[in-house]
């Protein structure tokens, strides 16, 4: 019994110190992706294709501030029709929702091939002579 309160006491002072810690701003840890449920974002990149059987779009994009950097990456469709008009090679802009659990991409929308991106170093747009 009293290794159990011993235990249950250590901790909280452990929380306790972790919470000053962070009031002070010495260790304060980032905001993750589960700190934004219920939030929204607009993106715009290059099409790359449609993945697992159309649940899921690879694209390439450029930095969505207060979210993630530039990079390459495959989003969760709201649904398969979601990007079934657009091409590989395609400039898109579209939204990103988190419901608290996953980011579903949605509301595609293609962009003039003049649209200057700007995207992760190393990253390679499509011609758009093609």
């Amino acid at each position: 019994m009293r290794l159990h309160l011993f235990l249950l006491l250590a901790s909280g002072v452990f929380v306790a110190a972790c919470a000053d810690d962070a009031a002070s701003g010495s260790t304060a840890p980032e905001a993750t992706v589960a700190d934004a449920s219920g939030e929204s974002w607009t993106a715009r990149g290059v099409f790359l294709g449609s993945r697992f059987e159309g649940q899921a779009a690879t694209i390439e994009h450029e930095a969505i501030p207060d979210f993630m950097d530039a990079m390459r990456m495959d989003f969760l469709l709201a649904s398969p029709e979601a990007v079934e008009a657009l091409e590989v090679g395609d400039k898109v802009s579209f939204r990103l929702d988190y419901d608290g659990n996953r980011v579903i991409a949605s509301g595609f929308e293609t962009l003039p091939d003049s649209t200057t991106l700007v995207l992760a170093a190393g990253a390679t747009p499509p011609d758009s002579t093609d």
